[in-house]
């Protein structure tokens, strides 16, 4: 009876490992804001400037595995950077997951070339750990920007892999921010989010009428103004967001934070979220009413813009069109006190903050913060101007300070990842106990 008992447990055990195992999740994933406190090294970039030399080092330097989450590529330097890289070896592994839908069919049409591109590739050089994914529909868009080297290092940016994104000529393209973070923490909640999001996406099936023609032709433009990457290491706090899972709560309470200042630049705002007003244009106004300068900037040419840019003037936000030296202002960035920065691929849209994939961190440090500050405020005194003063507080204030407020413990692994790990040892404890009640080898 008990032989019976223990077979049917052990196989029953079994099948349920299986189904953890092959039975991927349809539901959106429920990761926490967490913060990670401890000695980091960030590198601070920004588009047109420094984002292409920064990424193009990245890719280079990977040894053995390049995880990449994007929206769409049409970068034709980034993906033979990659092809490069299965040319000198042919062992790597690269994980790309990009968004399975796009909001115009340019964007759909090249992303799809682009993974055929990297799919043909690597069956001509034999590089056979090429694992190339279009992302579930648990989400709306998988809108985040983020890559993964190594398991060492990642890159959190607003900017996706077009020529405007991460350009090669430093006078033409988007304003984007991006950070290149080494931690073991910070690295390995973007590996988690990144396993769950490749364990419920499509495999990308090679289609050749998906075969797209990618020119390498560099644009250049009038941009002169240039940020150089720089690199910060000490002890600071960074905290880990993504959408639909955290970002709302963790935005808001960081713009309720402000004491001084907030800064934010961003692509657009949508003043209706679904027939209720913008969580977080809400916490501005409510900034203003608490005595802190707001200062925003957004591009002039998305509709509604103009609206928006009415709409934060009557509430008292200062308001400014982006240069157009830019091709796009696409950056999504806030800055509160001088001291605790936000880059994001997070646009202000009910779609963004509770339907898409998104990523972002808020790094808790004055130097850092510092870096993308005098980015803004060149920005701001090279902006029209819509509305407030063209002077700029750029000194640190009291808030951030590299050490953060604790706040959310834990490591956002969801359910699945706990069974995974429990039904082997349950199996494991139930094989012993059968032990000792029957010899066996």
């Amino acid at each position: 009876m008990r032989r019976k008992y223990l077979f049917l447990t052990t196989v029953t055990l079994t099948l349920l490992f299986i189904g953890a195992v092959f039975v991927q999740p349809t539901t959106a994933s429920n990761f926490s804001a967490t913060k990670h406190s401890g000695n980091m090294e960030v590198t601070c970039y920004t588009s047109p400037d420094s984002s292409y030399d920064v990424t193009i080092d990245a890719l280079e330097n990977a040894d053995e595995e390049i995880d990449i989450c994007i929206y769409a590529i049409s970068n034709t330097f980034l993906l033979n950077a990659l092809v490069d890289k299965m040319k000198e070896n042919s062992d790597i592994t690269i994980n790309v997951i990009v968004s399975y839908r796009h909001a115009s069919g340019f964007e759909t049409s090249f992303t799809r070339g682009a993974l055929y591109y990297l799919s043909q590739a690597a069956d001509n050089n034999g590089a056979t750990n090429v694992n190339l994914f279009e992302s579930s529909n648990t989400y709306d868009f998988t809108h985040a920007k983020y890559i993964i080297i190594d398991q060492e290092v990642v890159l959190v940016q607003s900017a996706n892999w077009a020529k405007t994104g991460i350009p090669k000529d430093p006078s033409y393209g988007n304003r984007e921010w991006g950070v290149m973070i080494k931690n073991n923490d910070v690295v390995n909640y973007f590996l988690q989010v990144f396993n769950n999001d490749m364990g419920i996406a499509t495999p990308y099936i090679e289609d050749a009428d998906h075969e797209k023609s990618f020119s390498e032709n560099v644009s250049s433009g009038s941009y002169s103004k240039s940020f150089s990457s720089k690199k910060y290491t000490g002890s600071m706090t960074i905290q880990t967001i993504v959408s639909p899972d955290n970002d709302v709560s963790a935005i808001k309470a960081l713009l309720q934070s402000a004491t001084n200042t907030i800064y934010v630049q961003q692509a657009y705002i949508k003043t209706d979220w679904k027939g209720s007003s913008d969580e977080f244009l809400d916490e501005l106004e409510d900034a203003v009413d608490r005595g802190v300068t707001v200062k925003v900037i957004i591009d002039k040419q998305p509709s509604g813009a103009a609206d928006s840019a009415d709409h934060m003037e009557s509430e008292g936000i200062e308001v400014a069109y982006s240069n157009t030296v830019f091709e796009y202002c696409h950056n999504k960035g806030v800055i509160v006190d001088n001291s605790i920065v936000l880059i994001s691929s997070i646009n202000w849209s009910y779609e963004a903050a509770n339907e898409n994939r998104e990523a972002g961190v808020i790094i808790f440090d004055t130097n850092v913060a510092g870096f993308f500050v005098d980015v803004f405020a060149y920005d701001w005194q090279n902006a029209e101007i819509i509305s407030g003063e063209s002077s700029i507080d750029t000194s640190p204030g009291e808030g951030g300070g590299g050490t953060g407020d604790g706040g959310d413990g834990g490591t956002g692994f969801c359910f699945g990842t706990l069974l995974l790990g429990l039904i082997p040892l349950i199996t494991l404890a139930t094989i012993i106990i059968g032990k000792k009640q029957r010899k066996t080898h």
